[in-house]
């Protein structure tokens, strides 16, 4: 006849089940805290999910319209901002011609690395992007103002040299202009021509 034994009293069974009964009873561990709860398994996609919601509130916050930091400060009232403001946006053209060729309005005029003013230019077309978060009339001068603090490009024409010319005839849509041309208030689609001599 075959005889079980339990392993830690040493204690003899006459079966299996006598023997089962037996360490049930007697060496049975108490539950540990969490035995019988499930294991919660969240899923990848809703860590990535809330990862993402989060770099989105970073990069909305960093990149809202206001006033960037102290090195883009305001020239003539006009901030730098990082992004573009959306209540006016017009588009005026500059022309310049210093004795009898045609100067470069460069690109990037007001638009620096973490910031762009209202005033500013994307090309080297001569058109003028004012993109301002009020409505409001800007000048002439206050676009010279920061060509002339923004000129960080090797241009071929220095904006300072406007108010040193010997001779200077400036038209707005091909009519003269009389009067200091700083004063000028740049319109939607103005046509403006500096001519040097």
């Amino acid at each position: 006849m075959e005889e079980f034994e339990c392993k830690e009293h040493g204690q003899k069974f006459q079966d299996a089940k006598a023997l089962e009964q037996h360490n049930s009873s007697k060496h049975s561990k108490p539950p540990k805290f969490g035995d019988n709860l499930k294991k919660i398994q969240i899923p990848k996609s809703v860590f990535a999910g809330v990862f993402l919601i989060a770099v989105a509130a970073i990069l909305i916050y960093y990149f809202s319209a206001k006033p960037v930091s102290a090195q883009s400060t305001s020239i003539d009232g006009i901030q730098c901002n990082s992004l573009e403001g959306s209540a006016m946006h017009i588009h005026p053209h500059l022309t310049i011609s210093s004795n009898g060729n045609n100067a470069t309005v460069p690109a990037d005029i007001g638009i620096l690395s973490t910031c762009l003013y209202w005033l500013h230019t994307h090309d080297a077309s001569g058109t003028i992007h004012i993109e301002s978060p009020t409505v409001k009339n800007y000048t002439l001068g206050q676009f010279i103002d920061i060509w002339n603090a923004t000129a960080r490009y090797a241009s071929s024409f220095d904006p300072s040299s406007l108010s040193n010319a010997a001779s200077l005839t400036v038209y707005v849509n091909g009519n003269v202009y009389n009067g200091n041309y700083r004063n000028i208030t740049l319109l939607d689609k103005e046509q403006i021509k500096m001519v040097m001599n």
